[in-house]
């Protein structure tokens, strides 16, 4: 299991705030994002959930991705135009991706809220703040995620020509990663609380509470 195994590429800073756990992960949406190594428990199986608190600074940014549409593209959480958004590759590459999005704008500005995302593969569902939010494919449909080997970034997206880009400006925090799935009492229950790290189906937990550089 990966637990808090992670690596920050580059120097972020964790600061208290008021509407989440305790500190956070601040991005300046520019040049700072936080690298997971490529693990196997971060790939689809039967069911892949992830959850985070996020207080974004602007209408656009990537929450966290997983991919390189050079064979390695697997999926990502962003906020495009304030709507909440999960996309996946079933085949590694960016040519016919699968686009699932919010149908309002559910991600106001300088806002902490918390989000949420399930894939099966006859399903995906989006959450904001505990409630399930109506969404539909805007392109592909439901599928098996391929199983990509780029590692987990948070805050930024990895270009076909290996460039960085759509920075996340803003605060991401207690981002948790399952091979479960959730519905809305689930995320109710343990949205405001920090976790002790042994939740069964739990792959990958960031609290972002730890200052500095590296915790590998």
């Amino acid at each position: 299991m990966l637990k808090k195994l992670i690596l920050i590429v580059l120097i972020i800073n964790a600061i208290t705030l008021v509407g989440q756990i305790n500190k956070s992960l601040v991005l300046n949406g520019r040049t700072d994002y936080l690298e997971v190594k490529d693990h196997n428990d971060l790939d689809f199986k039967d069911t892949l959930s992830a959850e985070c608190w996020i207080k974004i600074n602007c209408s656009d940014g990537m929450v966290f991705s997983k991919e390189w549409c050079s064979g390695r593209f697997s999926y990502y959480l962003n906020v495009s135009n304030s709507k909440l958004v999960w996309t996946f590759s079933k085949d590694g590459y960016c040519n016919s991706p699968n686009v699932y999005s919010s149908t309002n704008q559910v991600v106001p500005n300088d806002t902490f809220i918390h989000v949420a995302v399930m894939h099966t593969i006859n399903n995906v569902s989006l959450f904001v703040n505990g409630e399930k939010i109506s969404g539909g494919f805007i392109s592909g449909g439901n599928g098996r995620i391929y199983a990509g080997s780029s590692p987990l970034r948070i805050g930024v997206y990895k270009g076909k020509p290996g460039n960085f880009g759509a920075h996340y400006s803003g605060y991401i925090d207690e981002l948790r990663f399952w091979n479960t799935g959730l519905n809305e009492s689930i995320i109710q229950s343990r949205m405001k609380k920090s976790l002790v790290g042994n939740e069964k189906g739990l792959i990958l937990y960031l609290d972002m509470e730890d200052n500095g550089k590296s915790l590998v």
